[in-house]
């Protein structure tokens, strides 16, 4: 569209506010929900046992997603490039439970110190939830992070 000679300039301009503003709304999205972590057996769990460990998920707008134990002592942030969960330190998983807290509407909006879930290499676009996203994490309209299906319970506070 943006090409075309046939469309005029203010329609080419409506439209990328248009995005940009799409954009935008992604950025503020916010959510959380409780689940199994999939892939991963509790610790208590016998060899076999489809028993997954339970957790409370976080996702920061299409740049993070995170989840952390209901007592704190694990969590991780979904790492795109490599499909697969990194274990967050302590004070980043103090930040998660945070970003909860905020989700819940239970604290007042602030900046998160967290790392992001997507890698920018300069002069290639960024891999979000456009490239592959996978089924059954959206908490929302819009493309979310490529991150493992979880087993969800829906309590959103969006």
């Amino acid at each position: 569209m943006l090409a075309s000679d046939e469309t005029s300039q203010a329609e080419k301009l409506q439209k990328i506010f248009s995005v940009w503003r799409t954009e935008l709304d992604y950025g503020r999205q916010m959510d959380q929900w409780s689940g199994a972590l999939t892939g991963e057996r509790a610790p208590n769990a016998k060899a076999g046992s489809d028993y997954a460990r339970q957790v409370d998920y976080l996702r920061v707008g299409r740049t993070g997603f995170y989840y952390v134990t209901p007592d704190g002592h694990a969590g991780g942030v979904w790492k795109v490039a490599s499909q697969r969960w990194e274990p967050l330190d302590r004070a980043q998983i103090d930040e998660v439970r945070r970003g909860i807290r905020i989700a819940r509407d239970q604290a007042a909006p602030a900046l998160l110190a967290l790392p992001a879930s997507i890698s920018v290499v300069p002069g290639q676009p960024p891999a979000t939830a456009d490239d592959k996203t996978a089924a059954g994490t959206s908490r929302s309209d819009a493309p979310q992070a490529d991150v493992p299906a979880p087993e969800q319970e829906q309590e959103s506070a969006s």
